[in-house]
């Protein structure tokens, strides 16, 4: 049943902004941007490893402004846009690229102390972003192979959507600590980017509440939330025929903020293990594999949205478990709780590569 009574859910906005520009003034913009970010590099560079290294971040930046220059030429312009044309500013697209600014500002802070330098963690965001983006869309298609399995070259087409966000996290952390072993580096380097995830990742999900996607079922609650027309939920329960085309949705369980809550609770969780002198190098990382994993089982039990997808559908007329992320979350639990438990029962290691042993030893 639909209701037109504004709620707690009423400040939704998808677009939050619409900005209007010319080729060429966005053209220019993306110049003074792109020597901006090439001036950048070579500071950054300079002030990791010094002067000696001028030359090197010279040719980095330089290369970086070039090869920017030549994308934006090319693809900037006025044949490929009209005159004036419109750009949406979406919140959610701003709060991701917040938490992922705030993400990599946590992840420097800890990860120099633990021996990481800014070049490495770059590099892990660039090549273990990479991975998490095939991670996550290749969960997807297996979980949905019944969609892809007459055409299998359409689970390549992942700019139609399709992504499976544990899947996509599963594979960056595989990534990484194979990075981090191959430099020698241990677990309290790993330690260090897992905080920043922790601790940035509660941002992107404000992003989603903004949007209207990730909805809850229905409910009678007072913490139920309605959401306007122009919101993602609002477009599904109109397309569905559930409500009016300009309705509010009914009252639905903000499960986007209890994500947010969930996330921000591990994130300060994991930052009060990780300054406790008894803590030793993996732990951090074992407690986010269980705490993590619940919180999101517990969540998925309320959530409504059709993007939601199940390895096993129970009940099978309207399913509560197990949503793909619960499946794994299902795995994931028992392997951070093996993990945290037999770190702590060794003394604190005296290096990060003597973690990475007592992770990797076959004797527990």
């Amino acid at each position: 049943m639909a209701t037109e009574r504004a709620s707690f859910g009423s400040p939704v906005f998808p677009t939050f902004l619409t900005l209007t520009s010319t080729p060429e003034t966005l053209r220019l913009v993306a110049y003074v941007v792109s020597v901006l970010l090439g001036g950048f590099i070579v500071f950054d560079g300079c002030r990791e490893h010094g002067r000696a290294y001028l030359g090197r971040a010279l040719v980095m930046g330089v290369g970086f402004v070039a090869v920017s220059f030549v994308l934006i030429s090319a693809f900037i312009t006025p044949a490929r846009l009209p005159e004036n044309f419109a750009i949406p500013l979406r919140s959610w697209g701003l709060m991701v690229v917040l938490g992922m600014m705030v993400c990599f500002l946590v992840q420097r802070h800890f990860g120099v102390r633990a021996g990481l330098t800014s070049d490495q963690i770059l590099s892990i965001w660039i090549y273990g972003g990479l991975a998490a983006a095939i991670g996550a869309r290749l969960l997807h298609v297996v979980v949905n192979w019944s969609d892809y399995e007459a055409t299998p070259l359409a689970a390549l087409t992942f700019w139609d959507g399709g992504m499976a966000f544990i899947g996509g996290a599963i594979a960056a952390l595989v990534f990484t600590m194979l990075y981090l072993r191959r430099r020698g580096l241990g677990l309290g380097s790993l330690d260090a980017l897992v905080l920043g995830v922790a601790l940035s990742h509660g941002i992107g999900r404000i992003g989603c509440f903004l949007a209207g996607c990730c909805y809850g079922r229905e409910t009678s609650a007072s913490v139920g939330v309605s959401f306007p027309p122009g919101s993602i939920a609002q477009f599904v329960f109109a397309t569905e025929g559930r409500i009016a085309p300009d309705a509010w949705t009914p009252h639905v369980h903000p499960t986007q903020l209890y994500s947010v809550v969930m996330c921000f609770a591990v994130g300060f969780t994991l930052l009060w293990l990780h300054r406790q002198r008894e803590t030793v190098p993996g732990m951090v990382t074992a407690a986010y594999l269980v705490l993590y994993p619940f919180g999101r089982f517990l969540v998925e039990l309320v959530r409504g949205d059709p993007e939601r997808q199940f390895a096993f559908r129970y009940p099978t007329d309207d399913p509560l478990i197990l949503s793909t992320t619960q499946t794994v979350a299902l795995f994931l639990i028992p392997i951070g709780i093996f993990a945290y438990a037999r770190l702590r029962r060794r003394r604190p290691l005296r290096s990060a590569a003597e973690a990475v042993e007592v992770m990797l030893s076959p004797q527990g």
